[in-house]
């Protein structure tokens, strides 16, 4: 009897263990899906800026004889503008897979709670 009373302690201590490692793990993900969120608003404004550049070079462009130079510089811009934009893309990728991530540690503790 007291070796099955020992598991049973042993069993419950690693359920609560594992209640507390997932709930500490929920936390984590909650914090890297905030920080996701906070990259996203920066690279949509980068993207404007860099479009807004753009435009403005675009438009100089359109209104002076300017030379090659002006060209090279609405190059950067679009280089640029692009670049921003595949970053967005990433951290938009990188926010449904912690989303994902999130409802999956979700269900996992529902698991564990429901079995307690």
């Amino acid at each position: 009897m007291g070796a099955y009373m020992e598991t049973s302690a042993q069993a419950a201590a690693n359920v609560h263990n594992v209640a507390e490692s997932t709930s500490q793990l929920q936390a984590a993900v909650s914090q890297i899906d905030e920080q996701t969120k906070k990259s996203a608003k920066i690279v949509q404004r980068a993207v404007g800026e860099a479009n807004r550049a753009k435009d403005i070079v675009e438009g100089l462009e359109h209104s002076s004889n300017v030379t090659e130079s002006i060209e090279q510089a609405t190059g950067g811009a679009n280089k640029t503008a692009n670049s921003a934009e595949e970053t967005l893309l990433s951290s938009n990728e990188l926010m449904r897979q912690t989303n994902t991530l999130t409802v999956s540690v979700e269900q996992f503790l529902l698991d564990i709670r429901s079995g307690e």
